[in-house]
């Protein structure tokens, strides 16, 4: 059974409880949970820790596995001190905010032979997994571009929590929801050699961008656009990845990724129960694959190897990092970046 403590418990430890309780009870069991406020001790029954302290949880404590959910410019300080407390940590995207800080945990957790995963779990959606086999099985010959296209709303009391929406805690639209859909991208066609990016605050208060539009160019030579907006009203409307090729094209959509809406490949478009098989009914934003990390982490965490598991890797999740700082430098200094020279945000994270 794996012991499980979080720090974080907002608006996405809520969603992780959800999945939680589809998995069996003999897996894991939640010992104690940390957030700095007091009240949401009386959330939780008596067989759990409640912790204003972090040092003081992991102090006294006796886990298997951190959960840090707190927000993004705090993933550092947190992921560390769960590190240096030996033991295994799961952080929900991104990794950090600084390149410099996610390439120092990841040399923490392999120097202690400790296992550090990122959470991006859209990668394991049956839409992305599909599209995955395709890629790899040469379905789309000569790739011309991919789109992303991310309608989503947020209001202003979205934004006044004090986190959502600062460079130093947080940053937009870009690195608070696109994130998931640039890290998907690069799942599926690997590296990008540069971007460019124009960002702009149409109805949301906040420091950073309530919109977004980019241009970026992969390793393998096609090109890319990514759009994301919050200042859409009254709802989310559209969270969807494109793929054009010369003989063929493959849509996904729906709210997280989880929904094949058309595929076609040489004239011909697929049927309705392959594009049903690789769907599926989410009813929010997170989708459904928490689910699947989660059980496959307790199901292999205390094999001796683990820690050098690829699976939610925190490389990856730098790599993905890597392009979400670049396309705001691109914006701070109006100009192309190249991702292999280094030139990343002076805002994002300060």
């Amino acid at each position: 059974m794996i012991r499980v403590g979080f720090v974080g418990a907002g608006r996405v430890f809520e969603h992780y409880k959800k999945m939680l309780k589809k998995i069996s009870k003999k897996k894991y069991i939640i010992t104690c949970v940390c957030d700095i406020d007091p009240k949401k001790k009386f959330k939780f029954n008596n067989k759990i820790f409640f912790y204003i302290n972090l040092d003081l949880m992991l102090k006294v404590q006796d886990l298997d596995l951190l959960i840090v959910l707190t927000p993004s410019g705090l993933h550092f300080d947190h992921v560390r001190k769960g590190l240096n407390a030996n033991i295994n940590v799961l952080v929900e995207k991104p990794i950090t905010l600084h390149i410099q800080h996610a390439e120092t945990l990841i040399k923490l957790a392999k120097s202690k032979k400790l296992y550090l995963g990122v959470m991006f779990q859209n990668r394991f959606n049956k839409s992305i997994q599909f599209a995955k086999k395709m890629i790899l099985k040469s379905k789309f010959k000569n790739i011309i571009s991919t789109n992303i296209q991310l309608v989503w709303s947020r209001n202003n009391e979205y934004y006044s929590d004090q986190w959502h929406g600062s460079w130093l805690l947080d940053g937009g639209v870009l690195s608070q929801q696109l994130i998931h859909h640039i890290d998907a991208l690069r799942f599926l066609f690997g590296g990008v050699q540069k971007v460019y990016s124009i960002n702009s605050r149409v109805i949301n208060t906040l420091e950073a961008e309530d919109s977004i539009s980019c241009i970026m160019k992969y390793d393998k030579g096609f090109s890319g656009t990514v759009n994301g907006t919050t200042a859409f009203r009254p709802v989310d409307l559209e969270a969807s990845l494109t793929i054009i090729a010369t003989n063929g094209y493959l849509k996904i959509g729906g709210i997280a990724l989880n929904k094949i809406i058309k595929c076609n490949l040489d004239g011909k478009e697929i049927n309705n129960q392959k594009k049903l098989k690789n769907s599926e009914a989410v009813s929010t934003g997170y989708g459904k694959s928490h689910l699947f990390c989660l059980e496959h982490i307790f199901d292999n965490l205390k094999k001796q190897t683990f820690y050098r598991s690829k699976f939610l890797c925190p490389i990856d999740a730098l790599d993905t990092l890597k392009i979400v700082s670049s396309l705001y430098r691109s914006y701070e200094d109006d100009m192309v970046i190249y991702i292999k020279k280094n030139k990343f945000s002076n805002k994002l994270g300060f």
